[in-house]
């Protein structure tokens, strides 16, 4: 009987633990523990290679004024914690549509 258990995939495993979880709850969550644990460890590795990989890229192609600037924000991290982040881009996005208004006033005027 205990060698057929060693066998068994996943499920039946969760399914044999449920059945027991009133003699031995102890047990139950320890199963559950393990057999949760080996999934999260696995995609949490994964993602891991897949942010290595996302890293990788961006150091190769990122452009040296922008390499220096976060290189800057890195190093006064104390002050950049300070800034609100809502102020900035709520002014970034006024910007950006003051010079997207100018833009297509410049193409009409450039246009007639």
């Amino acid at each position: 009987m205990l060698q057929e258990d060693r066998t068994l995939p996943f499920n039946s495993l969760m399914q044999k633990a449920e059945e027991v979880k009133h003699i031995l709850p102890c047990a139950n969550q320890i199963c559950r523990l393990a057999l949760t644990s080996l999934v999260t460890v696995a995609s949490n590795e994964r993602s891991f290679s897949k942010l290595k990989l996302i890293k990788t890229h961006l150091r190769s192609t990122i452009s040296d004024e922008r390499l220096n600037s976060l290189i800057v924000l890195g190093v006064e991290k104390d002050i950049v914690d300070l800034l609100d982040i809502n102020k900035i881009a709520h002014q970034w996005s006024i910007l950006k549509t003051d010079v997207y208004k100018f833009s297509v006033k410049f193409i009409i005027i450039f246009i007639c």
